[in-house]
């Protein structure tokens, strides 16, 4: 049975999970935030004091992270980088462009800088940035 604080949580994503996934069986969905709840408690009473929140709010919150973590990782699907959807073109041919191990790095520290400093941190990486300048704008005007 589920707790009030859980109740909300099954509501919230009940609908999400139907409209998100081909194939949905309501009862998982409440197993699972059954079982990460158990789990929350367990590791809620091996957190050192101060405890910084209720036991309730600690749960809640862990539950909702395991519902999304599960929604978010069965709703992904493969695209083909040769040959992607539409809506994915743009952003295939610009990560293409770019060295796979820069992506995660490049991203991070260009939004933690200014927007009128961002040119130089492009600038740092090294990177052809007039020539990703241009396919980027041939990209977005071609589709």
């Amino acid at each position: 049975m589920l707790s009030k604080n859980l109740k909300s949580v099954y509501q919230e994503y009940f609908p999400l999970y139907k409209t998100t996934l081909k194939s949905f069986d309501p009862n998982k969905l409440e197993k699972l935030i059954l079982k990460s709840a158990k789990e929350a408690k367990a590791n809620y009473k091996k957190l050192i004091p101060p405890k910084t929140c209720l036991a309730n709010t600690y749960i809640y919150v862990w539950v909702k992270q395991v519902v999304d973590k599960n929604l978010a990782s069965r709703s992904i699907y493969k695209i083909s980088l040769e040959n992607p959807p539409p809506s994915f073109k743009f952003s295939t041919k610009y990560f293409s462009s770019l060295p796979a191990n820069l992506h995660h790095e490049l991203g991070k520290r260009l939004f933690a800088t200014v927007p009128e400093r961002r040119k130089e941190v492009w600038e740092s990486f090294n990177l052809p940035v007039k020539e990703i300048e241009k396919n980027s704008s041939r990209w977005f005007l071609n589709g």
